[in-house]
C-alpha cells in the first residue's frame, strides 16, 4: 500500500483555467486589502469633529398662548341609575368641582398679586436690566424648574442681577421682584 499521499489537479480545469482561478482570487484579495487600507488612512487622519452651535437669537416658538385663563365647562356623564346609597348629593358634587367663575376669580387674584412687567411704574422699567429670555422649563417638583437668561440658568430664589430676583416658575410665568416690588413675565418674553 501507498501511504503518500497524491495531489491529482482538478480533472476539468487546463492551465488557463488555473490562471483565470488565481487572477479572480488575485482581484478580490487586492480589492479587499486596498479597502482596508483606505478605512485605516481615514480613520488616522479624519477624527470625528464636535461642533457647539448656539443660535444668536431667540427662536420663535411655533405654537402661541391663546389666554392665560382656562376654563373648562363640564358636564356629567349620564348616569345609569344608581342605589341611593351611591348617588352622591348636590352639596357634595359641588365640593368636588369648584366652578369655574371661582377659578377665574383666583386668576385675577394671582394678577393683582403680581402685576404684569407691563404695568409697573415706567421709571422701575427704565432702572432695569435688558433681559433676553431665551428658555423655559417647568416642573411639578419642587426645585427641578429652571429658566435661562441671558444665557445663564437659573432656579427659583436666584438673584438675577441689579436688584432683579426669581421668586417663582409657574407653567407659562415666572415671578421676579425688582428692588422689592413684584411682577410677573409670560415665559420666553425679554425686556
Amino acid at each position: 500500500m501507498n501511504d503518500s499521499l497524491s495531489l491529482k489537479p482538478l480533472a476539468g480545469l487546463s492551465a488557463k483555467g488555473y490562471l483565470i482561478l488565481a487572477w479572480c482570487t488575485g482581484l478580490a484579495c487586492a480589492a479587499l486589502s486596498g479597502a482596508a487600507l483606505c478605512y485605516g488612512w481615514h480613520s488616522l487622519h479624519n477624527p470625528p469633529r464636535l461642533n457647539r452651535i448656539e443660535v444668536p437669537h431667540s427662536a420663535t416658538q411655533p405654537w402661541r398662548n391663546i389666554s392665560n385663563t382656562l376654563v373648562f365647562n363640564t358636564q356629567p356623564l349620564p348616569a345609569e341609575p344608581e342605589s341611593e346609597s351611591e348617588s352622591m348629593t348636590e352639596e357634595e358634587f359641588q365640593d368636588v368641582a369648584p366652578p369655574a367663575s371661582d377659578r377665574v376669580e383666583e386668576t385675577m387674584a394671582m394678577d393683582a398679586a403680581y402685576p404684569r412687567l407691563e404695568q409697573l411704574p415706567d421709571e422701575a422699567r427704565r432702572r432695569m436690566p435688558a433681559i433676553k429670555y431665551n428658555a423655559h422649563v417647568y416642573s411639578s417638583e419642587t426645585g427641578k424648574s429652571v429658566i435661562n437668561l441671558n444665557g445663564n440658568d437659573y432656579h427659583e430664589g436666584a438673584a438675577i442681577g441689579a436688584g432683579v430676583k426669581l421668586m417663582k416658575i409657574e407653567p407659562d410665568d415666572s415671578i421676579f421682584s425688582f428692588e422689592g416690588q413684584p411682577f410677573r413675565v409670560t415665559a420666553l418674553s425679554d425686556w
